[in-house]
This record gives C-alpha cells, structure tokens and sequence, in this order.
C-alpha cells in the first residue's frame, strides 16, 4: 500500500501495470504490529484514513502510537478498534511469544465471526 499509494510517483506491484488501480473506499483493514510504533504499519494507518474508516489493528498493548492514532479518528465507526494481547513491551525477546498471543488473539476474533454467522 506504501509503495502503491504513499509515493509521489506509485510503483506497481509486481506483476501488475502502472495504470492498474485499486479501489480502498470503505475497505476493511487489519494492521498487525506488536510494538504499535513500526514505521510502516504508523505510516499505512495514516494514509487508509484518507480511504476508510474501517480501520483495526492488532497490537500488544492498548497504549501505542498506532492505537493513539486510530482512536483519533473522528470518523471511527466502532468505538473501539485496537484489539490487544495483553503481552506488553518486550524489549529484547524473540518474537516467538509476541507471535503466538497474536495468533491466539486472530484465532478467537476468526472463531467468533464464525460464530455469530451461523446464529
């Protein structure tokens, strides 16, 4: 999405033309980033709000940059949309905890939509 939307001048994704375009009206986006500070995931926040309201993200804590910034939006439709793992700041740890408590936390939000379906 960076390189499509966030450049003066878009690159194409691989194996598609330039004048190739991609419709982000009212799309629902799902932003994953343990710290809630990763440069990308802050900056795709920031430039989708343009598109939709739609916004969630993953993150390990309640109190991030990117939660700050989505919760900012004064377009929100939800109330809430920074779904956490309740694993907190690990500053130097491999990532192998920080990846099983996001998927745990996908796995049950997956369950319930499924859920909820089939009511």
């Amino acid at each position: 999405v960076l390189g499509l939307l966030g450049q003066e001048f878009p690159m194409p994704a691989v194996g598609h033309q330039f004048s190739q375009e991609y419709d982000f009206h009212e799309a629902l986006v799902l932003l994953v980033s343990h710290s809630g500070g990763t440069f990308s995931t802050l900056a795709v926040a920031n430039l989708m709000k343009a598109f939709t309201s739609r916004i969630f993200v993953v993150t390990g804590e309640w109190d991030t940059q990117i939660g700050l910034a989505l919760r900012s939006n004064s377009q929100a439709v939800f109330n809430s949309c920074v779904f956490t793992t309740n694993v907190g700041f690990r500053s130097s740890e491999p990532c192998s905890l920080s990846l099983v408590a996001i998927h745990q936390l996908l796995t049950l939000l997956l369950l319930y939509i499924a859920n909820r379906q089939t009511q």
